[in-house]
């Protein structure tokens, strides 16, 4: 048999359909909450009706009803846990902007209810969702754009309000990969930076300064240019390595510091034969050569650098002067 509080919603319904006779323009959503409060309704009993809604794939009551009861009851157990079913509901519908909205309210408002955990799980989904390209419906019927900046704000919002659940450290390295999908790279860094800081006993750390040394490869254009960039993932693999030497990651933190010390070889290598042969400097070039073998000693600019030094340690014996 349907419920007191299901026939009182049938009615709000009927008040968010278009209009077709006068005397519908008279029942407002105001008289139905006058109405299931006159009748002594429970918001236990609301919050029972729209659980068994939502079960049922009645989505469009569901909201109704939660929505009624975070109004009608915020100071009752029952208005957070209408606020999570809310969002729940919407997720359904694919309306990800009013999930998010709806799941905001709840951890803002209620940051110590029972079900705070239960919420950012459902964010973190909905996050989850929007980043990996799912589109918000508006009215649950039109589709927007693919939207990962609405992604990492979700995920932001979880680090910001959650900071000590399982899901921040999780949130913090989604966050940078849209970040790096999205080519800004200042949010990557800093969610990359902000991860190893703050969550430095959890594998999604290790993981980060992989990530980050990857990201500060990628921002050099090539051997003859200013290697800063490289010069900081190397400093990020060799603090992973003595941080984390015994880690399953450690492997592949030897091989990327390799890489990378190849590379700056061979820039030094570009900067030492500039002085060389432009500058006519061969005590300035020599600095350049003898760093290299000194850092790189197994890189092919090793060797290069070498023959350099032994000319210029002949030239020296011929009486060269710079």
């Amino acid at each position: 048999m349907k419920s007191a509080a299901v026939a009182v919603i049938g009615m709000l319904a009927f008040c968010e359909t278009p209009l077709t006779a006068r005397h519908a323009v008279e029942v407002s959503p105001h008289v139905v909450e006058e109405q299931i409060i006159e009748s002594q309704i429970l918001p236990h009993e609301l919050l029972l009706d729209a659980k068994r809604l939502l079960r049922d794939g009645e989505l469009k009551k569901t909201i109704q009803i939660c929505r009624l009861i975070a109004r009608k009851f915020p100071q009752t157990q029952e208005s957070p846990a209408a606020l999570e079913i809310c969002g729940e509901a919407y997720m359904r519908q694919r309306r990800f902007q009013l999930a998010f909205t709806t799941l905001q309210k709840l951890l803002n408002k209620y940051p110590n209810c029972p079900n705070f955990e239960n919420a950012i799980a459902l964010e973190f989904e909905l996050a989850q969702r929007l980043a990996g390209g799912e589109r918000n419906y508006f009215f649950g019927k039109i589709p927007g754009l693919r939207d990962r900046e609405f992604a990492i704000r979700v995920f932001q919002h979880i680090v910001d309000h959650a900071p000590y659940s399982p899901q921040a450290p999780h949130a913090l390295q989604q966050i940078a990969t849209l970040g790096i999908k999205t080519k800004d790279l200042a949010v990557a860094i800093g969610a990359l930076e902000r991860l190893i800081d703050e969550y430095s006993a959890t594998e999604d750390a290790q993981r980060a300064y992989l990530i980050l040394a990857q990201v500060y490869r990628g921002m050099s254009p090539g051997s003859t240019y200013d290697q800063r960039a490289v010069e900081n993932a190397i400093n990020c693999l060799r603090e992973f390595l003595l941080l984390y030497g015994n880690s399953s990651f450690a492997e592949e933190a030897e091989r990327g510091l390799s890489e990378m010390k190849d590379l700056l070889a061979e820039n030094k290598l570009s900067v030492g034969d500039f002085y060389l042969r432009n500058r006519k400097s061969p005590s300035a070039a020599a600095i350049y050569y003898n760093d290299i073998v000194a850092e790189a000693p197994d890189s092919p600019a090793a060797l290069c650098a070498q023959e350099r030094l032994n000319i210029i340690r002949d030239m020296a014996l011929t009486g060269y002067k710079n």
